[in-house]
């Protein structure tokens, strides 16, 4: 009784397809860690605070370190941050 043979060029393909994968998965964790390893979120502290202004209505004062939290979800995380409450605002003005 004769054995079918199988066709080799479905194990290839897959495999192409796999190691490109790979190759891609690899490139974007590479690319992902230098943004992070080059990117200083310090050097955004005024946009920031610009921004929580417009959206809080408070001033909001950065004083400490910015810096970027390692977890799945990309996190910035702010030491040392004054918000202006109400009460101060109002002395203020």
């Amino acid at each position: 009784m004769a054995r079918r043979r199988r066709s080799s060029v479905l194990p290839g393909l897959l495999r192409l397809v796999f190691v490109l994968a790979g190759v891609l998965v690899l490139v974007a964790a590479i690319g992902a860690g230098a943004v992070l390893w080059l990117v200083d979120p310090g050097r955004f502290k005024p946009e920031i605070e610009a921004a929580a202004q417009r959206a809080l209505g408070r001033d909001l004062v950065l004083r400490g370190r910015v810096r970027i939290g390692y977890s799945l979800p990309p996190t910035l995380v702010a030491e040392d941050i004054a918000l202006a409450g109400r009460f101060m605002a109002l002395a203020a003005a």
